[in-house]
């Protein structure tokens, strides 16, 4: 397992802001403001054909802190989600919009985008009236299938007992520390968020699945490309990673 933060041969772990590009990832770099990031939804949105999904990831500092997924029914409504997918975190917020004629297509479009694009300035850790390029925010969009995504999900995840992000990972492991440690907040947080389960035997799983980053003098964090962990104890579990493949434990 990693036990420092040098990932520069780790091909999950973006370097460079081209890396997730490499991973047929369409990015709009951190030179972004809110209203690119919202064109650029728009402009997916007028191609986002029925029973397929976009996901748009936003980071920061080129670490995804959350993202939403817009799914376009066969019957042609429209529902989004966030921030972390089609997951069930307390501050999940969900959007649905009836079909519309052709000729309404565009205007239903872009109210969808305005939405998503105005949620997103509301997350935890978005500085308020600031544009993305400011704070190095950024956004990547992906196109999938249902089967690749998120709304049919395979349903051999129905039989772990966890499915949680890797924004909800990163936020746990942010209590990794000495004095969090020490002082109880850990296991406090894990009993609120991770109810049965104990700190070590979580790090157990991350670790075994080889999302765990330890950096020496800091709290760990979360392999930055994780999209999602499906598991059960540190035998049995799967990783979703932001370019679509998935690894699984043996």
């Amino acid at each position: 397992m990693p036990d420092n933060f040098d990932t520069s041969n780790d091909p999950h772990y973006p370097n460079t802001p081209d890396d997730l590009a490499a991973l047929g990832v369409y990015k709009i770099p951190t030179s972004a403001t809110w209203a690119t990031i919202a064109a650029g939804l728009l402009a997916r949105l007028d191609a986002l054909q029925p029973g397929h999904l976009i996901e748009l990831g936003f980071t920061v500092d080129y670490r995804e802190i959350a993202w939403v997924t817009v799914y376009r029914s066969e019957s042609d409504t429209i529902t989004a989600s966030g921030p972390f997918g089609p997951y069930e975190p307390k501050d999940r917020s969900t959007w649905s919009w009836d079909p519309v004629d052709e000729g309404d297509q565009p205007a239903r479009n872009s109210l969808v985008s305005h939405t998503v694009v105005d949620f997103l300035k509301t997350l935890d850790g978005i500085p308020q009236n600031q544009e993305p390029v400011s704070f190095n925010g950024a956004a990547h969009f992906r196109m999938a299938t249902p089967s690749s995504g998120f709304v049919n999900r395979e349903s051999q995840w129905d039989n772990y007992r966890e499915h949680r992000t890797g924004a909800q990972i990163d936020h746990l492991l942010h209590y990794g520390h000495a004095i969090p440690l020490g002082r109880g907040h850990t296991q406090k947080y894990v009993d609120e968020n991770f109810p049965g389960w104990s700190w070590s035997e979580l790090l157990k799983v991350f670790k075994a699945a080889d999302i765990f980053l330890g950096r020496a003098g800091a709290p760990p964090r979360c392999h930055p490309t994780v999209k999602a962990i499906h598991f059960t104890d540190a035998r049995t579990w799967q990783v979703e990673w932001l370019s679509g493949e998935i690894t699984r434990s043996a």
